[in-house]
């Protein structure tokens, strides 16, 4: 049996249904299978969902049209700043993990996890800490430990020089 306490109201964004939908399978399979979750495909739904209703969680992909997960993480924290919103994405580069850190995301998972993770994500973030899995795992504790968030260079990159970064993170010159 479930705990009520454990029945939340979760926001999962990202550009591919099928993405999406594999998310919400795995919550399902979890403590919070009773949720109330609400899907977006793009940073503009992410943004008017977290303003038109009550959401405690937030998975949120960068590359998505519209607008991306660094923009909508920003307008998401401004009005709402302590809402846990874990980064899911296929781009594992320091500087894209430190940013979404610096700018209040309390999660970073790239989508190469297991299942198993989104829960214990989910969970330690709801506590009020960080997680996050990546190959850069202990320089992103290195930061976070030493107190020196505040001190994480912020970079703001314009639509374009986000998509030439995407691209060359996937190898294309």
């Amino acid at each position: 049996m479930h705990s009520r306490k454990n029945v939340l109201s979760i926001l999962i964004v990202d550009d591919h249904p099928l993405f999406r939908k594999g998310v919400e399978d795995i919550i399902r399979t979890t403590e919070y299978s009773n949720s109330n979750i609400h899907l977006a495909s793009n940073g503009n739904e992410a943004v008017r969902l977290t303003n038109n209703h009550p959401i405690d969680l937030v998975f949120l992909d960068v590359n998505m049209p519209e607008m991306n997960g660094y923009d909508a993480a920003e307008a998401i924290l401004e009005t709402k700043p302590t809402l846990p919103i874990i980064v899911l994405t296929q781009f594992d580069e320091i500087p894209l993990i430190l940013n979404f850190f610096k700018t209040g995301a309390k999660g970073f998972l790239t989508k190469n996890i297991e299942g198993a993770e989104i829960s214990v994500a989910m969970t330690t973030v709801l506590k009020g800490d960080y997680y996050y899995h990546s190959k850069f795992d202990d320089t992103i504790s290195s930061w976070l430990m030493s107190g020196l968030r505040k001190q994480i260079p912020s970079v703001r990159f314009s639509e374009r020089e986000m998509q030439l970064i995407m691209l060359m993170s996937k190898g294309n010159t």
